[in-house]
């Protein structure tokens, strides 16, 4: 991360905020944007940029400025005295917030902003699954039917066609004389690009080849080579697909749910954009958990039983942390990725729905007599152990982890495993359990999505940590 500020002072307060949630985060300073952008282009770790307006040797506008132009796509939060408006260039340029000086209280508003910047360097050096084509392949359009890459690198690839470019002879001799017999698309391109050079070849679909991938071999209008390329390509695309779409009927929850979902959907003016978007966050949690062989048994326990309080629950919850991150502004895709993939995993190992379905009273848990004294410790041991097994897995990101060992917690202190306060929560764990308690909430009363009713009813419960400003923002929202 990179502080920008004139004043040593000021540098010195957001290094501290910074490193009281942030400990492992790096910090470079600079006093100047001219500064500034010399460490940007001599580090290229740097994944986050705070800056003051008003500065000697280059303004805050200007670093800005230089940034965009130097291509990079660095989140920037601009930290100033003055208005937004007086920052002409924030209105040109692309910045992910924007705080005013002083801060006062808004420290927990900075947070928030944090969480969005890290994210959104994650997402962007999140890798894509890419498919090799021949390049021979593409003369047998007119224009490339999607994106083309080629691959510089292992695991590097840069465009160098985009969808609709022409693709000529002299474009295939330039790379072929090169080397480069195989250009690459993205994995979710490769049914739309079959389907292109299928219809190329006569009325079958993209669907039918990928079925039987062998039947491409029998094409008499392609050269065997080309069979052979597009033939992998179709099992590509067949495993590509077939892991987008296998958990189709969890995903879907029931009809009933997923129109209460939808209501909730438009009363908040949602856009059936950010619907789609938390969707797809679904979609790829579902991904990762069935690329982790110790967590398949969770993936078939959720195909197997579709209608149990557990997959509903965590379906559902799923959904309600993507709405609610919109609603504050959290509008990167891999933040609703582990918010999703945390709603799927926090109970990893309660596969009995008695307990799933638990409230945190410990005096009726302990007293009742509902439950055994195995299933008391199992109960209050499962966030730790499911943050343990999740640990060994490099697809789960560390932040995911997180939330699931404090879900379990409780902004007074009161909570289990570690008894920590509303100030200990990492943002993530703050928004995921007020959507956990939300639901919680919808789920025992007849009043439907009401979000104001629940913050209403909540008290100061949320007042402090990171829950304040989420819970700021979820108010003033229409």
């Amino acid at each position: 991360m990179l502080i920008v500020d004139d004043s040593d002072e000021m540098r010195l307060l957001i290094k501290l905020v910074v490193k009281k949630h942030y400990s492992h985060v790096n910090i470079v300073e600079a006093s100047s944007g001219s500064d500034a952008l010399a460490c940007l282009k001599n580090d290229d770790s740097i994944k986050c940029v705070i800056s003051d307006y008003e500065m000697p040797a280059g303004s805050g506008g200007e670093l800005l400025a230089g940034i965009r132009k130097m291509g990079s796509g660095v989140p920037v939060i601009l930290c100033t005295s003055r208005a937004l408006a007086e920052c002409p260039e924030f209105s040109e340029y692309e910045f992910t917030g924007y705080m005013q000086k002083p801060f006062g209280e808004k420290k927990d508003k900075l947070l928030l902003l944090l969480q969005e910047c890290f994210d959104r360097a994650e997402e962007n050096g999140t890798p894509e699954e890419f498919f090799p084509v021949s390049t021979k392949v593409l003369l047998h359009f007119a224009s490339a039917p999607s994106d083309i890459y080629i691959k510089i690198s292992p695991g590097r690839y840069v465009k160098i066609f985009n969808s609709g470019d022409a693709f000529t002879l002299e474009d295939y001799e330039k790379y072929t004389t090169k080397g480069v017999f195989e250009l690459h698309l993205l994995g979710c391109d490769s049914e739309m690009f079959l389907q292109k050079i299928m219809s190329e070849l006569g009325n079958r679909t993209a669907s039918d080849f990928i079925d039987d991938p062998n039947t491409i071999l029998s094409c008499s209008r392609l050269e065997p080579d080309l069979q052979r390329n597009l033939a992998e390509l179709a099992r590509n695309a067949g495993g590509f697909i077939k892991n987008r779409t296998s958990f189709g009927s969890l995903l879907e929850v029931s009809e009933k749910t997923h129109q209460s979902i939808r209501r909730l959907l438009a009363t908040k003016g949602f856009s059936r954009e950010v619907e789609n978007a938390v969707k797809t966050s679904v979609v790829r949690t579902v991904e990762t958990i069935n690329q982790c062989d110790s967590l398949k048994e969770l993936f078939d326990f959720f195909k197997a039983n579709p209608g149990s309080f557990l997959s509903s629950h965590s379906t559902v919850l799923a959904y309600i942390t993507g709405y609610l991150a919109s609603l504050i502004g959290w509008t990167s895709e891999f933040t609703k990725y582990k918010l999703s993939l945390a709603s799927f995993v926090h109970d990893l190992t309660l596969k009995n729905d008695k307990l799933v379905t638990l409230n945190d009273d410990f005096a009726a848990l302990t007293t009742d007599g509902r439950l055994s004294a195995q299933e008391i410790e199992a109960y209050l041991r499962h966030p730790v152990e499911a943050a343990a097994l999740l640990r060994k897995f490099e697809q789960i990101p560390p932040d995911v982890e997180m939330i699931v060992v404090q879900h379990h917690e409780s902004p007074f202190g009161d909570g289990f495993p570690d008894s920590i306060n509303a100030n200990m929560f990492h943002p993530l764990s703050a928004l995921f359990l007020i959507a956990h308690e939300y639901l919680d909430f919808c789920s025992l009363r007849s009043s439907g999505w009401d979000l104001e009713l629940f913050l209403a009813s909540s008290g100061n419960r949320y007042s402090s940590g990171p829950f304040r400003p989420i819970v700021k923002m979820l108010k003033t929202k229409p």
